[in-house]
């Protein structure tokens, strides 16, 4: 497997999902099963990254010789630990609501952007950053 084209790909249909999901909501033409449907995939596809990262990315990193390499995955595994735990308390909290009261809700809005902007800030980091790393590093 090429890893790091992997975790873009991911990466993308992460992003896609998020935006799908917050046109659907801001228009508001998700119906029940659209919304759902769609946040329970976009879950998936976060868990699964989130694995293939734990399994594969952090533990080359952080058995590399270079301490550069052995430092940055340190730190963004701990990061995405923070991240995690609100992304999946965002599913967890919404996932059995009602859609109509999710549109209406400010509150899921603003924690879905929330949610968007720190997964968004962190896809960054990771494809300008961490897979630069790893690319050094690990793929030689």
């Amino acid at each position: 497997m090429n890893l790091i084209p992997q975790l873009k790909k991911e990466h993308v249909e992460i992003m896609h999902s998020f935006e799908s999901i917050k046109e659907g909501v801001s228009s508001g033409k998700s119906g029940d099963a659209d919304l759902i449907g769609e946040l329970r995939e976009l879950k998936r596809i976060l868990v699964a990254h989130l694995d293939l990262e734990d399994k594969m990315l952090y533990p080359a990193l952080l058995n590399s010789d270079d301490k550069k390499a052995k430092d940055l995955g340190k730190k963004f595994s701990e990061e995405m630990l923070g991240i995690s735990k609100v992304a999946l308390a965002f599913f967890g909290k919404y996932m059995s609501e009602s859609i109509s009261d999710l549109m209406k809700s400010s509150e899921f809005r603003k924690e879905l952007d929330d949610v968007i902007k720190a997964v968004t800030k962190r896809v960054d980091a990771e494809e300008n950053i961490l897979y630069l790393a790893y690319e050094e590093c690990c793929e030689k």
